[in-house]
């Protein structure tokens, strides 16, 4: 099941919001670099992480009603993404991958709505 184009346009300006919030602030780049440096840091970047994937859970049971997959295929997928997606735009801010701004953004909103198809893909419980 493809995600009808409002969503589409709406994941696209998440996704561009997002990725502006991280870059309009240099420390926000330099806290989500940092991380994984410290105890503490990686306990409030995993906690982050969670709070989104929960509430990007919540969106996609929401938005798909019936067709959602299963409630922990749901979670399961939401945190996979948020933690994917974390860690690509942190190598993208370390230079790893030579792609501008608006291309990572598209990719992201891409691979958010990819999940919209998972429920396909799964076997059925």
């Amino acid at each position: 099941m493809a995600a009808p184009s409002g969503i589409r346009a709406q994941v696209h300006a998440a996704s561009d919001a997002a990725v502006d919030f991280l870059i309009a602030d240099p420390r926000r780049s330099a806290l989500l670099l940092g991380s994984h440096t410290t105890e503490v840091l990686h306990n409030a970047r995993l906690t982050s992480t969670r709070a989104i994937a929960n509430s990007m859970a919540g969106l996609t049971r929401e938005l798909l009603g019936d067709s959602a997959p299963t409630p922990l295929d749901t979670d399961l997928a939401a945190f996979t993404l948020v933690s994917g997606t974390l860690e690509l735009v942190a190598a993208w801010l370390r230079g790893d991958y030579a792609i501008s701004r608006e291309h990572l953004a598209d990719l992201v909103a891409a691979m958010l709505l990819a999940v919209t198809n998972i429920s396909t893909a799964l076997p059925k419980p």
